[in-house]
C-alpha cells in the first residue's frame, strides 16, 4: 500500500448496524450527521473488501492494535494481501469478526469523523448513499461503492454540500426519529455529499419540487455549479412563493434567501429580495 509500513494507518471503527448503529453519538445538540457512501470512497486512497485474521501488539505509539486482514476484492487503490493496519474496536467485536468471518468494506484516507469500516454482515445493515438511498445488502453496498469510485476515476479529494434526509429516509435510518424539514429546528439527519455532476442534476430537478425545504437547498446545491442556465434558474427563484413557517423570528420567504445566496456565491449581484411577507 501507499504508506510506510512501519507507521500504519489509523483506522477509527464505526459500525453502524453495518454503517449506522454508532452514528447516534453526532446527534449532540442539532440533527445527525450520517456518512454516506459515496464521499467516503471518493475521498479515499484506498477501499477494500476483507476479513479480520489477526491481531498483533501496537508497533508504534497509537491507540489500537495491529490488525491484519485478508483482501477479498480492491476496489481502490494498491492494498497488499494480507493488509495491516491500526484500528480502534472493542475487543469483542474483533472477536466477532474473526469467529464469525465477517466480511468488511474497509477504507483508508477519508475525512475526519467518517467511519473506516463498514461490516457487510451486520444483521441490519444499512448504508446511505449520496442520492440519499438507503441500502441494506453487501452486494449492492459493494457495487454501489465500484460505482462511486469509477465515476470519480483519480479524485481523493472533492467538495462537498450539505444535504437534509427526507422523513421516509429519515425513519429508515433511524426509526422513530422526528423528522419534519419545514421546521427551522428540524432534526433530519444530515449528510454531506459530493458537489459532482450527479448533485447538479438532483438540484435542477429539486427547484421544482412541492417542499419548500427541497427547492431551497436545491438552490443552495446550484450555486455550486455557475452557468448561464444556472442563474438564470436562480433568478426565477427571487420570487419562490415558499415559506418557511417555523423560523426563528417567523416565516420566511427560505426559497429566496437560499437563491439569492447562491447568486452572491457566483459573483451575481441583484437585489435582495424580501425576508418576510
Amino acid at each position: 500500500m501507499r504508506r510506510p509500513s512501519p507507521t500504519l494507518r489509523l483506522l477509527t471503527a464505526i459500525l453502524a448496524a453495518g454503517c449506522l448503529n454508532a452514528l447516534g453519538v453526532a446527534a449532540q445538540d442539532g440533527p445527525r450527521h450520517v456518512p454516506n457512501l459515496d464521499a467516503m470512497v471518493v475521498t479515499a486512497t484506498d477501499v477494500m473488501v476483507g476479513r479480520y485474521v489477526e491481531t498483533f501488539s501496537p508497533v508504534v505509539t497509537a491507540a489500537g492494535r495491529t490488525w491484519t486482514f485478508v483482501v477479498e476484492k480492491k476496489l481502490k487503490g494498491d492494498a497488499s494481501d494480507p493488509t495491516p493496519a491500526l484500528v480502534k474496536v472493542p475487543k469483542a467485536t474483533l472477536d466477532a469478526w474473526k469467529t464469525k468471518g465477517h466480511r468488511l468494506l474497509v477504507v483508508y484516507g477519508i475525512g475526519e469523523g467518517l467511519p473506516s469500516v463498514i461490516d457487510l454482515s451486520a444483521p441490519d445493515l444499512k448504508v446511505l448513499r449520496a442520492d440519499l438511498t438507503v441500502l441494506r445488502d453487501a452486494g449492492s453496498i459493494i457495487a454501489a461503492a465500484d460505482y462511486a469510485i469509477r465515476t470519480h476515476s483519480g479524485i481523493s479529494e472533492i467538495e462537498t454540500f450539505l444535504r437534509t434526509t427526507s422523513p421516509p429516509t429519515a425513519g429508515m435510518l433511524f426509526p422513530g426519529v422526528n423528522c419534519v424539514p419545514e421546521n427551522a429546528y428540524s432534526l433530519c439527519p444530515v449528510t454531506k455529499v459530493p458537489v459532482d455532476a450527479a448533485l447538479e442534476e438532483w438540484a435542477v430537478d429539486g427547484i421544482q419540487s412541492e417542499h419548500v425545504w427541497e427547492r431551497a437547498e436545491a438552490a443552495g446545491a446550484l450555486g455550486h455549479f455557475r452557468s448561464d442556465a444556472n442563474i438564470t434558474r436562480l433568478k426565477a427563484l427571487l420570487d419562490d412563493p415558499g415559506l418557511q413557517p417555523h423560523a426563528a423570528d417567523g416565516s420566511v420567504y427560505l426559497v429566496r434567501r437560499r437563491a439569492y445566496e447562491a447568486l452572491a456565491s457566483m459573483g451575481v449581484h441583484v437585489p435582495e429580495p424580501a425576508a418576510r411577507p
